[in-house]
């Protein structure tokens, strides 16, 4: 997963929030990164607003200490609580406006120099998953309301988001991804329930997910929350693993995903506090519990020590206790 800690940022001289939009402190910071932490892969961007940014979203870039958030959502229009269906098709109208802001070359070229600078290591690329950025251009609140009253709108903007990542990831794969996650925290079975889920989201992250298989690289899709009512949707996911937070239940999962590897889901609490005694603990009971790819949750707070995430690496190398 992408992250960056204040630790590895002091040791390098790559801040935040200018390494979100330079290359070279963005592939130096997450190269550093790795080999801080003994983990086996580099990952960027630090953030999940590049693509609504990149479709005209107002983004504040935040500080050492907080990621990006977006300010504004470029295609709200209307009220609110009255004219959801009418802001999803000012959005589609909207959606071919051209951005003021761009920072996909950034991120490509930060995979290039990654991909030099450190052949060794696993180099994952990211996507945000189309519910999340459809919600992220509209008003997630407001994008859920009209999933009720107008669907066929919704449908027609998650296409148009669909077909925009799909360009992004297969940029991406050319620069030199070994493979993508793809991160989709809006589309959870808490918040969309499981049939809204088999309707809005799974046909959507099957498409984008088939694109990235068919452009020769594997997908991580992580979403968040407690996945127990879409767990049957997620068997039938194409991609090689799933991403876990801290709210899943392992074991569960482990018993309904039988054919996917599971990934995660060390709590970014748990692993800035430490001590480091008990996130191996922690990281060794995950191991036994199914994770197949011992990682964190969500992703990781900037104040956590490295130490904490060595610890968690070395507890993958001794295995489930």
């Amino acid at each position: 997963m992408s992250f960056a800690v204040t630790e590895v940022m002091e040791q390098t001289g790559c801040w935040w929030p200018e390494a979100h939009t330079d290359a070279k402190a963005m592939a130096t910071l997450a190269v550093a990164m790795a080999r801080a932490t003994g983990f086996d892969n580099v990952g960027v961007p630090f953030c999940m607003t590049v693509e609504a940014e990149a479709l005209g979203a107002t983004v504040n870039l935040g500080d050492s200490q907080v990621q990006p958030r977006i300010l504004h959502e470029p295609l709200l229009q209307g009220d609110r609580a009255t004219q959801p269906a009418l802001a999803v098709e000012a959005a589609l109208r909207r959606a071919q406006l051209p951005p003021d802001r761009d920072r996909r070359p950034v991120v490509l070229e930060a995979l290039r120099l990654a991909r030099a600078e450190a052949p060794e290591l696993a180099l994952v690329g990211s996507l945000v998953g189309p519910v999340s950025l459809a919600g992220q251009l509209l008003e997630a609140s407001l994008l859920l309301r009209a999933l009720r009253r107008q669907p066929d709108s919704v449908h027609r903007l998650l296409d148009y988001v669909t077909s925009f990542l799909e360009g992004f990831a297969v940029e991406q794969i050319r620069a030199g991804a070994d493979l993508l996650t793809i991160a989709d925290p809006t589309a959870t079975g808490e918040i969309l329930g499981p049939d809204r889920y088999r309707e809005f989201a799974e046909p959507y992250l099957a498409r984008l997910i088939d694109t990235l298989h068919a452009a020769g690289a594997p997908v991580i899709l992580h979403l968040c929350g407690n996945p127990h009512t879409i767990l049957p949707a997620l068997a039938e996911t194409k991609a090689e693993a799933v991403s876990l937070d801290e709210l899943a239940d392992l074991r569960e999962a482990r018993a309904v995903l039988n054919h996917q590897r599971l990934m995660g889901n060390l709590s970014a609490r748990l692993l800035e506090a430490g001590p480091p005694e008990v996130i191996m603990f922690a990281s060794r009971k995950a191991l036994g519990w199914g994770a197949d790819i011992l990682a964190p949750a969500c992703g990781v707070l900037a104040g956590t020590p490295t130490r904490h995430l060595q610890a968690m690496a070395a507890a993958s190398l001794l295995g489930a206790q």
